[in-house]
């Protein structure tokens, strides 16, 4: 499902540059070349402002988002939501965490280097939108304005941790969703743990996924995580990051340092291509911001693959909370069983596969790549994997 580039090239206005069809900032001349605005000058911080311009209209116009603002006068801290999504059966939730970022981009860098479908945020929201997620992205970055020359702090988002709980009670909490899945970006990863220490009782989110987390949980125990919250992260987030081992290789010391599973998405080098069969996209060296593109279809994939799981686990517990409740509703439901054998499976199993949804991805991703066992690349079970967090 491809961005429309040239709808938003049709909005960008600018007198030196414009956006082409592919999403690439190029001069307006005629035959002028892409990568042609000059760091720090000031054409830069234009363009940058009349991408996120155009990016967020393109969300507000073609995609169906909405605006709702977390500060109560409604002026300042906009957040953005697709129509229905208090309604949707499965709900992802995007978090950024990065001094100056905004909702619409991953990397200002890398939008105006390497254009907007390896920088911005659109490819991953279209994707989502046709997997039929409902879709928040947080801007937890904003969290102040000025006032008579001096920084005041924004009522409900005067820090990203702030931002982000208040949206997490404010709207999260309130959706019908079944299934929530957290992405975060970068430090983006603080507030998606956060998120999940609000809603480990609720057990409604099925999936964290971060790339390029610049820390989670402290895989040598140093740390306030409660176990409750470590433990669910263990089995069911995954972090994605630029490495030169080739891609869905597990980085075994990046997962017990950061108390996660971390795959690489290869290509770190420029002369090293993704291995992703859906993707044979390059991360320039020194840009790991360019990490998110590469590891999207991946990402998308585990989100499926953990929102599966997750189903048939609520499914169990429903089975098990009929079965408590009375002898006649037990009936019922052994006939049903009987009926389709399929939905026979124990509830406890059902509940219990749930825990395994990051190994299992692994081991997924490692077949659809090719590896065998006698590669040893991404095979390793979930107790050697504690054992590997606990001791190092």
């Amino acid at each position: 499902m491809a961005v429309d580039y040239a709808t938003l090239g049709g909005w960008f206005s600018h007198p030196t540059y414009r956006l082409d069809a592919d999403g690439m900032i190029v001069g307006a001349g005629a035959g002028a070349g892409a990568g042609a605005v000059a760091a720090g000058h000031a054409d830069e911080q234009a363009c940058v402002e009349e991408l996120v311009k155009v990016v967020q209209r393109y969300m507000e116009h073609e995609l169906g988002f909405e605006r709702a603002f977390v500060d109560p006068d409604g002026e300042h801290c906009p957040i953005w939501l697709t129509r229905g999504w208090d309604r949707a059966e499965k709900l992802v939730v995007v978090c950024q965490n990065r001094t100056w970022s905004v909702p619409g981009l991953w990397s200002k860098e890398v939008s105006l280097k390497r254009g907007l479908d390896a920088g911005s945020q659109l490819p991953f929201l279209k994707e989502a939108l046709g997997f039929g997620f409902g879709v928040i992205v947080l801007n937890a970055n904003t969290n102040f304005t000025i006032v008579d020359q001096s920084k005041q702090p924004i009522a409900n988002s005067a820090t990203p941790l702030e931002h982000a709980l208040y949206v997490y009670d404010r709207y999260i909490s309130e959706s019908q969703a079944q299934s929530i899945v957290l992405l975060g970006y970068g430090n983006g990863s603080t507030l998606t743990k956060a998120i999940v220490a609000r809603n480990v009782d609720e057990n409604r989110i099925a999936a964290v996924a971060l790339v390029e987390a610049s820390s989670l949980v402290s895989g040598e125990g140093d740390d306030d995580t409660s176990p409750e919250v470590a433990d669910f992260l263990l089995h069911r987030a995954i972090n994605w990051q630029g490495n030169q081992a080739p891609q869905a290789v597990l980085l075994r010391e990046e997962s017990r340092k950061l108390g996660c599973t971390c795959l690489s998405t290869g290509g770190i080098s420029s002369s090293r291509e993704s291995r992703d069969r859906h993707s044979t996209a390059k991360i320039p060296p020194g840009n790991v911001a360019a990490t998110i593109a590469v590891a999207l279809p991946s990402i998308l994939r585990f989100f499926a693959f953990a929102i599966s799981l997750h189903t048939q686990a609520l499914l169990g517990r429903q089975v098990a909370a009929s079965e408590d409740a009375s002898s006649s509703s037990s009936s019922e439901l052994l006939d049903q069983c009987l009926e389709d054998p399929a939905s026979s499976t124990p509830p406890r199993e059902r509940v219990n596969s749930e825990e395994d949804v990051a190994r299992a991805f692994v081991a997924s991703e490692a077949k659809a790549c090719g590896y065998t066992e006698s590669d040893g690349r991404a095979r390793i079970s979930l107790s050697d994997f504690r054992l590997l967090l606990n001791l190092g």
